[in-house]
């Protein structure tokens, strides 16, 4: 087998392998930090539900397994998201306000008139 045959059977055989590596869909799982503990609601059945749905809602795609309080908890949930640990957490932008201002803008406004609804509202 000549130099130029052997690179070309490598070039089909590895085009051909990438493409049933494509064509097979893989189940992705999601790591998941409600970020509470068991008891509250936040984790079930929010978190416990969304988890159930997700697979059943995207035909298998996707599911989620969720992590406990010792791996993400609300306090560092900014960190465990941006740093990949945690790719669906529930994260609330008022317990960081020096970090997160523009977002905190509207809860801030509620407090400046006699009404807060109406100073919340756009």
């Amino acid at each position: 087998m000549t130099r130029r045959t052997l690179l070309k059977s490598l070039a089909v055989v590895a085009t051909a392998g990438s493409l049933v590596l494509a064509g097979q869909a893989q189940a992705r799982e999601l790591r998941m930090a409600p970020g509470v503990p068991p008891a509250h609601p936040a984790y079930d059945p929010m978190f416990t539900e969304f988890a159930e749905r997700l697979a059943e809602k995207t035909d298998g795609d996707l599911a989620g397994s969720l992590l406990g309080t010792e791996v993400a908890n609300i306090g560092n949930m900014r960190n465990a998201i941006r740093s990949g640990l945690v790719e669906v957490g529930l994260f609330l932008p008022a317990y960081f306000p020096a970090d997160l201002p523009e977002i905190n803008l509207v809860g801030d406004l509620a407090f400046l008139g006699t009404n807060p609804h109406a100073m919340g509202r756009r």
